[in-house]
């Protein structure tokens, strides 16, 4: 008879050491990842929005918006960090210069992964403040079957659809499609 009541104790440890865990993963993502991500973005952000609005510009339909964006950002991104680097390479010399573009793209891939997870820390703590909130893990779960579900299905019409007219949409325009009034 001891096993049994000894559940909830033990489970409520290994919970709280999930928490404990779940909350120095994101403090060290945080306070380690979060300064070169920063850096990152600042060096990327010119580059990736005049990327963007000229994908946008350039491209003829939804099938040609990826190439579009790859080819404008090979280009946008190179001239821009091509004159960051000179800039620094002029105002510091080039034991700087060469730091500064070794740090470039280092410093965007983890800009991206970490926008990525912030994402996933986000939803995260959105699930773990509705179980604290609801105390019941069971509802939760089921809630979040039934999201993920209902997003199944999405992807499945879209595939089926896809298939039929020979056309492409995302999962992300349907939900923005659903929030809109």
């Amino acid at each position: 008879m001891d096993r049994i009541t000894d559940v909830p104790s033990r489970l409520q440890r290994q919970l709280r050491g999930v928490a404990v865990l779940f909350l120095v993963r994101a403090l060290a993502t945080l306070l380690l990842v979060l300064p070169v991500a920063a850096w990152g973005w600042l060096n990327a952000i010119v580059p990736f929005l005049l990327t963007r609005y000229a994908a946008r510009a350039l491209a003829d339909g939804p099938d040609q918006h990826d190439t579009a964006k790859m080819f404008a950002g090979a280009f946008f991104f190179t001239v821009c960090w091509a004159a960051q680097a000179w800039w620094v390479y002029g105002a510091h010399g080039a034991t700087w210069g060469a730091a500064y573009v070794l740090s470039l793209p280092l410093s965007a891939a983890v800009a991206l992964a970490a926008a990525r997870e912030r994402r996933r820390i986000r939803e995260n703590l959105r699930a773990f403040f509705r179980v604290v909130a609801r105390g019941r893990v069971r509802d939760v779960l089921l809630e979040r079957r039934a999201e993920i579900e209902r997003d199944l299905a999405v992807l499945a019409r879209r595939l089926r659809r896809r298939h039929r007219d020979g056309g492409a949409r995302g999962l992300a325009a349907h939900r923005r499609e659903e929030a809109s009034p």
